[in-house]
């Protein structure tokens, strides 16, 4: 009867311990603190310093991108500069203090593709 109470025991107290240590996990999948408080500085409308290129729609009746949030078609201008061409992962934007080239994955540059070696067939095994 001891025995079984012991072992009663621990098994609530390890159940207790898993419990405890499943409260302290983090859901990934929820919002970073103070995410939807409303306050004074984050209702101020403030331009971004740097542009950034999000995406390119190209289909045969229009070129668009989006930058900074703000759809934006050939001509169209954003902090002094006009967007003067629309690639495909790329946009170039020309304005007074010069050329600038926004990149959907800046950190990303394209290489040729290299062609993979033909497998050589072996004779008698096929």
């Amino acid at each position: 009867m001891r025995v079984m109470t012991l072992l009663t025991a621990g098994l609530t107290l390890a159940l207790f311990c898993l419990t405890s240590a499943a409260q302290r996990l983090r859901d990934p999948t929820r919002p970073p603190p103070g995410a939807f408080a409303a306050t004074k500085a984050t209702t101020k409308s403030v331009a971004p310093k740097t542009m950034t290129l999000q995406t390119v729609l190209i289909s045969p009746q229009r070129r668009t991108a989006v930058i900074n949030g703000k759809v934006m078609s050939l001509g169209d201008t954003i902090d002094g500069y006009r967007l003067a061409e629309i690639r495909e992962s790329e946009v170039v934007m020309k304005g007074s203090k010069g050329t600038r080239t926004l990149r959907l994955y800046p950190g990303v540059s394209k290489a040729a593709a290299t062609q993979a070696a033909k497998p050589e067939k072996t004779k008698g095994r096929e």
